[in-house]
């Protein structure tokens, strides 16, 4: 079989200076790299910046046009205006991005087998000249659920999304659930497809906790962790209600400490309800963690929480479940396509703060069952090959059915 040459656009993607920006489509783009015999090339589109430290992303300026990424393909950032304040100009950026980026690659880039953007909007609306000229398919990615309510709206933006979503030859999903409201808003059966992301079991695994514990000088202690922005479409507030409940009601307040990884917008206004609700001693902000030492929490963690108000399928689930950690999860989105309620985990309605107290308590109470369920998490993540490398072989099929 003759290897594809597949040009992934994605604006979301990482760079040197801010690595968390979307990880995961590196990862997707990295496993196609390294598990098959695509050869990928990818264009990361920035925005114009000024090289002063007071403006956000000042280090896009830094970025090369072109590189090698740290796995071996090609890596263009090309630069494009964007428009702000975003929620007044976000619906005709797209063009803008289409007229620069167009530009950029028919100028740059040889014409590939096939056309593969992370995103319908910027991504996906940007390129559509550039499929219509180079005659050659187009693969969508949906991640979460605004693509399909903007889809369903008479929007500008919402238009936008629809000429993408109708241009292309598949639109993959991360999660069942999307394939579902898909077909519900009249999107053709064959045009869906549901390729979940995967995890590392080789990075994300457990490990020698006591290690673990010597190494952060951590006494012995339940570890509750989270991990994910703190906006508030994650929830955390719910959680460290819910932790001020769990001590008051038992003497975990000695026994329990709860790790909070991330940053976002809602950072202070968490700090101040962890002062106020008088659990500071027993939570620590940890802000960004990536590397090694995220695995090192991951797998020092008794228990995963994750009380989020809306979700696609998100990758941080994965990770705890190869990792070994009981799941508390909402069940919204993908999550209950990953948790098994009672196997794996268990499941609470969003906002909650009594499920979440009465599950948290429960696994404390229940160590061999909290146990259990990590052990069946990894296990689940092996059976089902949500793995990279399974990702990986499910996106090259894809490609290969498409072309044809």
């Amino acid at each position: 079989m003759n290897s594809i040459k597949v040009l992934t656009v994605a604006s979301n993607f990482p760079d040197i200076y801010y690595p968390t920006i979307a990880p995961w489509s590196k990862k997707q783009v990295d496993a196609v790299h390294k598990y098959t015999d695509v050869v990928v090339e990818v264009v990361a589109p920035r925005p114009y910046t000024i090289p002063f430290s007071v403006f956000p992303y000042n280090k896009f300026s830094k970025l090369p046009i072109h590189t090698i990424s740290d796995t071996g393909y090609n890596l263009h950032f090309p630069r494009f205006p964007y428009l702000i304040p975003k929620k007044i100009f976000f619906s005709v950026t797209g063009d803008l991005y289409s007229l620069f980026i167009s530009k950029y690659i028919l100028n740059n880039i040889k014409k590939p087998d096939l056309l593969h953007a992370r995103f319908t909007y910027l991504d996906g609306y940007g390129i559509l000249k550039i499929r219509k000229k180079w005659d050659i398919p187009l693969v969508v990615d949906i991640h979460g659920s605004v693509e399909f309510k903007e889809y369903y709206f008479s929007t500008l933006l919402g238009k936008k999304q629809r000429k993408t979503i109708k241009s292309a030859n598949k639109i993959l999903c991360v999660a069942q659930w999307q394939v579902k409201k898909g077909l519900e808003l009249g999107i053709p059966e064959e045009k869906l497809k549901c390729i979940p992301m995967g995890v590392d079991i080789n990075k994300f695994k457990p490990r020698d906790k006591e290690k673990i514990r010597q190494d952060f000088e951590i006494p012995e202690q339940k570890i509750i962790l989270f991990v994910g922005q703190l906006n508030k479409e994650k929830g955390v507030n719910y959680l460290l209600e819910a932790i001020s409940q769990v001590v008051s009601k038992s003497d975990y307040i000695k026994d329990v400490r709860v790790i909070i990884i991330g940053d976002g917008p809602e950072k202070e206004n968490l700090i101040n309800l962890t002062k106020r609700l008088g659990i500071m001693n027993i939570v620590t902000f940890a802000g960004q963690v990536i590397g090694e030492l995220l695995f090192k929490w991951y797998s020092l963690a008794d228990l995963f929480v994750l009380p989020s108000l809306t979700e696609g399928r998100p990758s941080v689930i994965n990770e705890a479940m190869a990792s070994e950690c009981a799941i508390v999860a909402t069940n919204i989105g993908g999550i209950p396509e990953q948790v098994k309620d009672g196997y794996n985990g268990f499941l609470v309605e969003p906002k909650n703060v009594d499920m979440l107290v009465e599950k948290i308590i429960y696994l404390l109470d229940n160590e061999n069952e909290m146990i259990r369920m990590g052990k069946n998490g990894r296990i689940r993540i092996i059976e089902e090959d949500w793995t990279w490398e399974g990702y990986a072989k499910r996106a090259r099929s894809i490609y290969s059915e498409v072309i044809k």
